[in-house]
């Protein structure tokens, strides 16, 4: 048996290099022979691939790749599907309200082509959620672009500096400032629960932004919540973050269908390219 890891040929940098060193390092201990390919090495020919796999790890979101290797045949992990509505913090929000999933309260810009919002649409979004309200890119990771704003002014400031992906206005949780969970599902099983905790200063708790993490024991209905968004976005595995709420319910905040577990196995001993192993084998081998 044989298997590909497909990377972002754009994102050759070390926190995305161990996570995939470690997955092929999992499948060579069961005797699996996988490699890395990167997205920009391969040549997408509609109708046709020459590659040779058992299976593919699509650790990048390069869509239209993920979806061709998919209709010629290969069992693909994450699907395309997956990694389409969770790449889109906007997708991602519509496909959970749909199943009654709790979240922040939340507003999706329209489409734009050339302008920027108008006041106007800024004027009834600042009705609908009360100031501080968190804005972000409906597209991005690791928090680069969360903001806090608190009046109209930063509003307009902030807004105008993002791209053409859409923005999100979301509700500030405020009893969970500074503070979230991550919790790892693979194959609709939670494997570990971290909590992150902003650095000084800052608001998002993600660790590339200086945030800290601890070993989390979270309850159980945060676990069952975490995988019943994985199930009902059909992912193999993800990192899902979810916020305390008003008498310690979970809020769902996003989920990362390739998320980073490098950070995770050093704070919590628990090795996510083990279990992915084993999910995808059992996967294959049951066809």
């Amino acid at each position: 048996m044989n298997g590909i890891i497909i990377a972002s040929g754009q994102l050759k940098f070390e926190k995305y290099e161990e996570n995939y060193e470690l997955l092929i390092q999992a499948f060579h201990k069961r005797n699996v022979t996988i490699q890395k390919i990167y997205n920009d090495e391969i040549l997408l020919k509609v109708g046709y691939s020459d590659l040779k796999a058992d299976f593919i790890i699509f650790w990048d979101k390069d869509i239209k790749l993920c979806r061709h290797l998919e209709n010629m045949g290969y069992r693909v992990f994450n699907s395309s599907y997956a990694i389409e509505i969770c790449d889109d913090k906007g997708l991602t929000a519509l496909e959970l309200a749909k199943n009654a999933i709790k979240m922040p309260k939340q507003i999706l810009s329209p489409k734009l082509f050339f302008d920027k919002l108008s006041d106007d649409y800024l004027y009834m979004v600042e009705k609908k959620i009360t100031y501080p309200i968190v804005v972000k890119g409906a597209v991005g990771s690791f928090g680069k672009q969360v903001k806090i704003v608190n009046n109209f002014n930063e509003l307009r400031e902030k807004v105008d500096k993002f791209g053409d992906d859409g923005i999100v206005f979301q509700e500030l949780i405020d009893t969970s400032y500074g503070i979230d969970l991550r919790i790892q599902v693979v194959g609709g099983n939670a494997i570990a629960c971290v909590k992150r905790k902003a650095a000084s200063g800052e608001f998002c708790a993600n660790v590339s932004s200086g945030g800290k993490m601890e070993i989390f024991a979270a309850p159980k209905n945060y676990l069952r919540l975490a995988e019943k968004v994985c199930k009902i976005l059909k992912l193999d595995f993800a990192g899902v973050d979810m916020l305390f709420g008003e008498n310690n319910q979970p809020i769902v905040l996003e989920v990362n269908s390739n998320a980073h577990f490098k950070n995770l196995l050093d704070c919590t001993g628990i090795n996510t390219a083990e279990f992915i192993a084993d999910y995808i084998l059992q996967k294959v081998n049951n066809g």
